[in-house]
């Protein structure tokens, strides 16, 4: 299970690059180890702002495919990355024995290893450094959501119809909220079933992550009123 994520920050001064896998914000999907090891490479070839190139990040790729193999085979997981200036960590939680492991698989692709460690973590500190959460969560999902759009070719300058769904406990509550979204906003209330009711509400306007963030804010805040849940946006595509 996984949803990663990017984003850019500062970095001891520098700019640096950040994926994680957001579904292991949830505490209840977090692999069940609290060990955490860290992997950093150095060495490679890298842009003039200290990134890897191009060729090079496909070659991180593929070896993050094979340390996830080797994470899942143990019950581990890949929780992020973080790229700098002039280096590479890979962050899992896995037994404590895959460290050595996971370096040679490193080794084996053509990188230097410049630090390998496995360090007890059962609080997911290393992880929540790294990860983001709440509205910046939401933000990335939103940014995230909105690239996949217009790398697929979707006119993202006209308005358009973007759904928003809620998850609410029963029928009762659902219907209070559809009607304190705003009446015409509503598209459809789903059927009950064992996970209650879902709400969408139809929000019609040029999908910046400006207008998506507003928007998902002002009906969330509906939604708590009446135990309802965020679950997501959307959009019915051009074609």
């Amino acid at each position: 299970m996984s949803e990663w994520l990017s984003y850019t920050r500062d970095e001891g001064g520098a700019p640096a690059v950040v994926d994680f896998n957001a579904e292991l914000d949830d505490r209840d999907v977090r692999a069940q180890c609290a060990t955490c090891i860290s992997l950093v490479l150095s060495g490679y070839q890298c842009d003039a702002g200290g990134m890897p190139t191009d060729s090079v990040d496909d070659e991180l790729y593929a070896l993050e495919r094979r340390l996830e193999d080797a994470l899942d085979a143990r019950g581990g997981v890949l929780a992020a990355t973080l790229a700098q200036k002039g280096t590479y960590e890979f962050l899992a939680y896995a037994p404590a024995d895959l460290s050595q492991a996971c370096a040679d698989l490193a080794r084996a692709a053509g990188f230097a290893v410049a630090s390998y460690a496995a360090a007890d973590d059962p609080q997911w500190t290393r992880y929540a450094r790294l990860a983001l959460s709440g509205d910046e969560l939401e933000d990335a999902r939103d940014r995230e959501q909105l690239e996949e759009l217009e790398t697929a070719g979707e006119d993202l300058e006209r308005a358009r119809e973007i759904f928003f769904d809620f998850d609410f406990p029963d029928g009762e509550r659902a219907e209070a909220a559809r009607t304190a979204f705003g009446g015409g906003t509503i598209e459809a209330a789903g059927a009950t079933d064992d996970e209650g009711t879902e709400v969408q509400t139809v929000f019609v306007a040029v999908p910046t992550l400006e207008a998506v963030r507003a928007e998902r804010t002002r009906l969330s805040a509906i939604a708590l009123r009446f135990g309802g849940v965020y679950r997501g946006w959307g959009t019915d595509p051009d074609r």
